[in-house]
């Protein structure tokens, strides 16, 4: 008779056992599993939609809080504000070239995009009053829109004259794997039969208008297909020509990297990236792209590009001030001393889906731009150390579970335990989303360890 509660200790013992050795298991894998899904090859493209409550977009945001204004940057929005019609003149001694006399001929008489170069042109000229240390745009100029070509040569000019006062970027734009197997299903299937063919993370540059100086410089704008990360650079071939071939492709920096070299070709976030050589001089970063917390829209100083205009209106264009029926004086000293980022907002096409909204794209750079300025950038945590750092949060986690049988303790301290971790992280200049993994993952199965003990006392 005194057997008996040996024999049923024995088994309720190897139950157990089985049971937290089946959960430890799982538990490693699922280490191993997020580790290698985070540190997966940085893709470019569209981001993905949706950050509910349970998604490690939303608890992000929480952990890697962005300031409340922008202290670096502002964005000058061109949109639907254009005038139908607006003066222009051209720089010909006294002539007037096709461009200007389309630009006064009534609405549809041009192009639109063509319009909208000579729209952006004034706006160039406009912008030196208001004193900016550096000018983005997150604008290209592709040949195909506008066939004027004095249009077109009006505004390099206008880029020229600005680029002589203040140092100017201009965007870059490319073809990723994903839009060329969309729009050009042909092309796709010719380059990747090529060895070696076009990498899920490879680019190819679009044929648009170039022309760059010492102080007018390009940047890729393609950004990654997750907003919260900040795009260093992209290997990119110069056509799809170019495939497959020696030298090629070769790695850009991006839109945002380029705007902190025009301010400082030195900044000390460029060589904490690995945006620098030893001996100082630039190199395109190859380190994995970083996090960074995003400010929102709001938050961001931002103006339209015909209040600029009509703050400090030259003769020719009182008429069309005076005219509007919203009228919006800009202070000068908004952006003074900063990086202003043109782009295009209002027309459709570049929103962005981001854990701050739906965004137009010229935002998320601004956004990038401002993180880099204030060292507000978050690396990957090592593939080897975050796995170490998963073992270790398991062990703590499991500890906690087989010392307590508080099913509330257990989830409050499994919680806690993962904030601080990601908060120590952060003020060390890291973030790792294994933490978020972890603690939904293992917390699920706390609570079925802890369901297992409760039923075993209810029952026994």
């Amino acid at each position: 008779m005194s057997e008996a509660p040996l024999i049923s200790n024995l088994t309720e013992k190897k139950t157990e056992k089985r049971i937290t050795v089946r959960a430890a298991f799982i538990g490693v894998c699922l280490v191993f599993l997020l580790t290698i899904i985070e540190h997966m090859p940085s893709l470019p493209g569209t981001e993905q939609e949706g950050h509910h409550i349970l998604s490690p977009a939303f608890w992000y945001d929480r952990v890697t809080r962005a300031p409340d204004h922008a202290k670096y940057v502002g964005v000058i929005a061109v949109g639907r504000d254009m005038p139908a019609n607006f003066p222009f003149e051209s720089n010909g001694a006294g002539k007037k070239s096709a461009a200007t006399k389309s630009a006064k001929a009534g609405p549809g008489s041009l192009e639109e995009s063509c319009k909208r170069r000579l729209y952006i042109s004034k706006l160039l000229e406009v912008l030196p009053r208001f004193k900016p240390k550096a000018v983005v745009l997150d604008i290209w100029f592709d040949p195909k829109l506008c066939e004027d070509q004095s249009v077109t040569a009006t505004v390099f000019s206008a880029l020229s004259n600005l680029s002589e006062k203040v140092p100017v970027v201009i965007g870059l734009p490319t073809y990723n794997p994903t839009d060329i197997q969309a729009d050009m299903p042909a092309v796709f299937a010719q380059v990747s039969n090529r060895k070696p063919g076009l990498a899920p993370t490879e680019l190819v540059l679009q044929p648009v208008t170039r022309r760059s100086n010492e102080r007018m410089k390009e940047g890729l704008v393609e950004r990654n297909i997750d907003a919260r990360k900040i795009p260093l650079s992209w290997p990119v071939y110069d056509g799809f020509d170019q495939i497959g071939r020696n030298g090629q492709p070769h790695r850009l920096d991006t839109l945002s990297i380029a705007a902190v070299r025009a301010v400082d070709p030195h900044h000390s976030i460029l060589r904490r990236i690995g945006a620098l050589h030893d001996d100082g001089s630039p190199q395109a970063s190859e380190a994995d792209h970083p996090y960074t917390g995003l400010i929102k829209e709001s938050n961001l100083p931002i103006e339209r590009a015909i209040d600029l205009m009509c703050s400090n209106p030259p003769d020719e264009w009182t008429n069309v001030c005076n005219g509007r029926s919203e009228r919006h004086y800009v202070d000068p000293r908004i952006f003074a001393d900063k990086v202003v980022l043109i782009g295009f907002a209002g027309l459709g096409g570049d929103l962005h889906e981001t854990p701050i909204g739906k965004v137009p794209g010229v935002i998320l750079q601004a956004n990038y731009v401002e993180s880099l300025l204030d060292g507000r950038v978050f690396k990957l945590v090592p593939f080897w150390p975050q796995i170490l750092l998963g073992l270790l949060w398991l062990f703590s986690a499991f500890l906690i579970a087989r010392k307590s049988r508080s099913l509330e303790l257990v989830v409050v301290a499994a919680i806690v335990l993962t904030y601080l971790i990601s908060v120590l992280l952060r003020w060390s200049g890291y973030y790792t989303e294994l933490t978020f993994g972890l603690a939904v993952g293992s917390l699920t199965l706390l609570i079925s360890l802890n369901m297992y003990i409760y039923i075993e006392d209810v029952f026994t």
